[in-house]
C-alpha cells in the first residue's frame, strides 16, 4: 500500500469514528460464540433497526424492535420481576419472518439484574434452563462496559456517548472499532405532548405523566456484528437510564 493510499485509509478511520461510520466485522471471531440467533444475529449488511418503548405496558420495560422501520424482529418483554425494584428480569422473543398473529414467537434470551450488573442471559432449549454469557457495568455518565465474564477479567464492549440524549457509540473492546450506533428518535411520545401541551399553554405536560420516561431511537449495527447482542445491550442500557430519569423526575415532584 503506497503512501497516499495508507493517508487515505487513515483519514477514513478517522473521518469514520467522528461520524458514527461502522466497521464490518468477521462472524466468525465475535466474543460470543455461537451469535445469540441463528437466523437473526448475522445479517449480509449494515442495517438499521427501530426500537420503540411502549407508552402503556403493564411492567414498563416492553419494546417492539423493527428491523428497517416496519418489519418486526424482537419482541423485549418485562415480567412480573420487573415490579421489584432492582430485580429487573426482561425477556427478548425472536418473531419469524413469516410468523402469522397466531404463532407464539420464540423466547432466545432474556436481562436481569445482579447486584451493580445487569447479565445477558442465553435461552437454551431445554426448560428453564439458560447460560449467562454477557455482564454489563456502567462506569459513568458516559460509558458502559460488556464483560464476557463475571470477574471483569475478559472487556469485549464499551458503550459511549450521551446516554441521557441517546448518541452512543458501541466498539469492540481488541479493534476500538465502532460495531454499533443508537441516536434518539426526535419525536418521542413525551416530545409531541410537551409540544402539544406549549401550544395549550400547560408546560411539560409528558414530565409529569411519565412519558419522559420512555424513549424511542435508532439503532444502526454493523455488518457482520451479532444485532440481536447489540439491540440487547442497547435496551439493557435504555432501562438503566429509564430508573435515572425517573429518579430525577420524582426528586423534581418532591421539592
Amino acid at each position: 500500500m503506497g503512501f497516499l493510499s495508507s493517508l487515505t485509509e487513515q483519514l477514513k478511520d478517522s473521518i469514520g469514528e467522528t461520524i458514527g461510520l461502522l466497521k464490518d466485522q468477521d462472524p466468525d471471531t465475535l466474543p460470543i460464540q455461537p451469535p445469540i440467533s441463528s437466523t437473526k444475529s448475522i445479517l449480509p449488511e449494515q442495517c438499521e433497526f427501530f426500537v420503540h418503548e411502549k407508552k402503556i405496558s403493564t411492567s414498563g420495560e416492553d419494546y417492539d424492535i423493527y428491523f428497517d422501520e416496519d418489519k418486526p424482529y424482537l419482541k423485549v418483554r418485562g415480567s412480573t420481576f420487573s415490579h421489584i425494584p432492582g430485580i429487573d428480569e426482561i425477556k427478548i422473543y425472536e418473531i419469524k419472518d413469516d410468523a402469522s398473529e397466531e404463532d407464539e414467537p420464540k423466547q432466545i434470551a432474556k436481562l436481569k439484574r445482579k447486584n451493580d450488573a445487569i447479565v445477558i442471559y442465553l435461552d437454551t432449549e431445554k426448560f428453564f434452563d439458560s447460560k449467562k454469557i454477557a455482564w454489563i457495568y456502567q462506569i459513568d455518565d458516559k460509558e458502559f462496559n460488556v464483560y464476557s465474564d463475571e470477574d471483569k477479567e475478559n472487556l469485549i464492549y464499551t458503550f459511549e456517548g450521551d446516554f441521557i440524549g441517546r448518541d452512543i457509540v458501541m466498539k469492540n473492546a481488541n479493534n476500538d472499532e465502532p460495531v454499533a450506533k443508537i441516536d434518539e428518535r426526535t419525536f418521542t411520545e413525551s416530545n409531541i405532548m410537551n409540544c402539544a401541551a406549549g401550544v395549550t399553554g400547560y408546560d411539560d405536560v409528558a414530565n409529569t405523566v411519565g412519558l419522559d420516561d420512555v424513549q424511542s431511537y435508532d439503532v444502526k449495527v454493523a455488518k457482520g456484528m451479532d444485532v440481536v447482542f447489540a439491540l440487547i445491550c442497547t435496551v439493557a442500557i435504555d432501562e438503566q437510564f429509564d430508573e435515572v430519569r425517573e429518579a430525577k423526575r420524582k426528586e423534581r415532584e418532591e421539592e
